[in-house]
């Protein structure tokens, strides 16, 4: 029988095995990967994969923290001119309401004015 077929077979009498046995199985597996000893073994691994990744040529690492969409300098420069534009907007309402708030009074006023004429 070629490997890989006996391999497959292996792998498919395994998991027949897990389905049957899972609560067992599941049980074992939570045992094993709360030791000490196993977790220790994992960074071990961990850490001579990352040591050696690092080893090679061209690695770049990653870099940490939020991903940043626009330099520093030109964030502050995006800020700077969204301020800008907020309060030009801002000014502008507050000459309209301002001109609003005159033409009322002077509405009123000449409400006023003619109602105590009639």
């Amino acid at each position: 029988m070629e490997a890989a077929t006996r391999r497959a077979k292996q792998r498919a009498a395994f998991e027949n095995w897990k389905m049957l046995n899972y609560s067992y199985w599941l049980a074992q597996k939570r045992a094993c990967s709360s030791r000490d000893s196993y977790k220790a073994h994992r960074r071990a691994r961990y850490h001579e994969k990352m040591a050696a990744l690092r080893a090679t040529e061209g690695y770049v690492a990653p870099i940490r923290g939020r991903p940043r969409i626009y330099s520093p300098e030109e964030a502050a420069e995006r800020r700077k001119e969204t301020a800008r534009e907020w309060a030009v907007q801002k000014r502008v309402k507050n000459y309209i309401s301002n001109i609003n708030k005159y033409q009322q009074h002077e509405y009123d006023t000449t409400q006023a004015g003619s109602s105590e004429s009639d």
